[in-house]
């Protein structure tokens, strides 16, 4: 069972600092459509997780 604070802040949170923090996507065409794939961020700050799922 995931804690309330986790919830809260995927579900409210992340929508919020995406919407007011995020101007684009780079190199988004370089993702494999076909394929699996490992997302590896490399965190240059501390809200990574709010976006990395």
């Amino acid at each position: 069972m995931k804690k309330p604070f986790s919830i809260f802040a995927r579900n409210v949170l992340g929508p919020l600092i995406e919407k007011f923090c995020i101007e684009e996507i780079k190199d988004k065409d370089n993702i494999p459509q076909n394929t699996n794939f490992i997302l590896a961020p490399n965190h240059q700050s501390y809200f990574d997780h709010f976006f990395v799922p």
